[in-house]
């Protein structure tokens, strides 16, 4: 299950932007990943991992919220540029399978959530 060492190395990277913001580091409340569907990752398993992973960390009780990202292509024969499903690599308006692959195989933190600090107002 690769998801476990996704999880793992989005553990990692959110700590050390924490370590880099300095005490106090603000609490964590969620995190958004986007994932591209060709990295075949089951959202749960990444979702359950991360719950897992984080469990004695600063991260602990936070949430991940997975952004799916879909496989975009563009022909090479007639130029239409979409978004194919069931990993058919075909093009939708001439058939042609000489795709370039846009998207799809995306995997990043967008961004996190924190928690607002009371005493400073920020």
């Amino acid at each position: 299950m690769h998801e476990y060492a996704i999880g793992r190395n989005l553990v990692r990277a959110i700590l050390s932007e924490l370590d880099k913001l300095g005490p106090p580091a603000p609490k964590i409340l969620k995190a958004r990943v986007v994932v591209g569907k060709l990295r075949q990752v089951v959202p749960e398993i990444l979702t359950s991992a991360y719950e897992s992973l984080s469990r004695g960390t600063r991260l602990e009780g936070s949430k991940i919220e997975i952004i799916p990202a879909p496989i975009k292509v563009k022909c090479q024969e007639c130029g239409w540029t979409g978004e194919i499903e069931d990993f058919r690599f075909q093009c939708r308006m001439c058939s042609s399978g000489d795709l370039q692959l846009l998207g799809g195989k995306e995997l990043y933190l967008e961004n996190l959530t924190v928690e607002k600090d009371e005493e400073s107002g920020g």
